[in-house]
C-alpha cells in the first residue's frame, strides 16, 4: 500500500516530512548559538582586562566581596600600575554593584570618566581644561548617562 502525497500547495505536518517544524527549531538553535558565542566574546574580552599581578586582588574580592577595603586596594592597584581606562571603569562597576551606596566609590568613579573625557592641556588664558571631544561625542553621552 502506497503513501498518498501531500496536496501541492497544502503545509506538511510533522508526520508529512516536518520540513516546517525543522526550520524555527534550527532558526532557534542557530540563534541561541550565536548568543553563546557572544557571550564568550564578551567575557574573553573582561577577563583580558585582569592582568596576572591583579590575581590577588582579585582573590580578595571573589572570597570577601563585600569588603570595601578589598576594592579600595585593588583600584589604588590598577591606578599606580598605569591600566587601561578600561581596566579601572571595569573594576568601578563592578565594585558600585555591590556598594550602590558608597558615596567615595561614585565620586572617583565619575571623576575617573569626567577627566577621561577632558583629557586635555588646560586653556593658557583661563588655566581650564579644554574639552577632549565635542558635546555631541557618543562618549559624552555615555558619561551624562552614569550620573543618572
Amino acid at each position: 500500500m502506497a503513501l498518498a502525497a501531500a496536496p501541492e500547495g497544502a503545509n506538511p505536518g510533522p508526520l508529512d516530512g516536518g520540513a516546517l517544524t525543522a526550520a524555527p527549531a534550527t532558526a532557534a538553535a542557530a540563534a541561541a548559538t550565536d548568543a553563546v558565542t557572544d557571550r564568550a566574546s564578551a567575557l574573553a574580552e573582561l577577563l583580558e582586562l585582569i592582568h596576572e599581578d591583579d590575581f590577588v586582588y582579585e582573590q580578595e574580592c571573589v572570597r570577601n566581596p563585600y569588603h570595601l577595603k578589598n576594592w579600595t586596594f585593588y583600584l589604588e592597584h590598577k591606578a599606580n600600575s598605569r591600566d587601561s581606562y578600561r581596566g579601572l571603569v571595569f573594576i568601578y562597576e563592578r565594585a558600585l554593584q555591590l556598594f550602590p551606596g558608597s558615596y567615595k566609590l561614585w565620586k572617583a568613579y565619575l571623576d575617573l570618566r569626567v577627566s577621561h573625557v577632558l583629557q586635555a592641556p588646560p586653556d593658557e588664558t583661563t588655566g581650564m581644561l579644554k574639552r577632549k571631544r565635542a558635546l555631541s561625542d557618543p562618549e559624552w553621552q555615555e558619561v551624562n548617562g552614569t550620573f543618572e
